[in-house]
């Protein structure tokens, strides 16, 4: 991972959000690792195969026609809160979320033990995750 090639990248300068592997450079696309099946998809990286896929999709698509079901509430959720975050940088507002303290949702994967009660183990090991360690793996 520290070499790019897990979920994190390597980036073109420091301090720098752009990857180095980018839609101007095809995303260091290999075709010959490609062809000898060293990289699946010919892009080293997870992170770098992921977003390549997100930004190469094209324009913004219409969505009028798409019936959406309950189960996608997610979905809509989430335009609902991009389009009004848009909407407000249109006016000169601060989008939302930018100060950590507001952001209290943290993921988690841990095998507890057999009969732990994982609600309990939350509330020790996540609350307050402002004030506790953030670990990677």
């Amino acid at each position: 991972m520290e070499e790019g090639m897990g979920i994190h990248v390597k980036y073109e300068a420091p301090g720098s959000f752009r990857p180095k592997a980018n839609k101007d450079n095809n995303y260091g696309m290999d075709r010959v690792a490609q062809k000898e099946k060293r990289l699946f998809s010919g892009i080293a990286g997870i992170a770098a195969q992921d977003y390549s896929l997100q930004e190469s999709m094209g324009p913004i698509q219409n969505h009028e026609a798409e019936r959406l079901l309950p189960t996608d509430k997610a979905i809509v959720m989430a335009r609902r809160i991009l389009h009004e975050a848009v909407m407000g940088l249109a006016k000169g507002e601060e989008p939302p979320a930018l100060d950590a303290s507001a952001q209290r949702v943290r993921a988690a994967g841990v095998l507890l033990e057999r009969g732990a009660n994982p609600v309990e183990w939350a509330k020790d090991h996540l609350e307050n995750g402002l004030n506790q360690k953030v670990f990677t793996i």
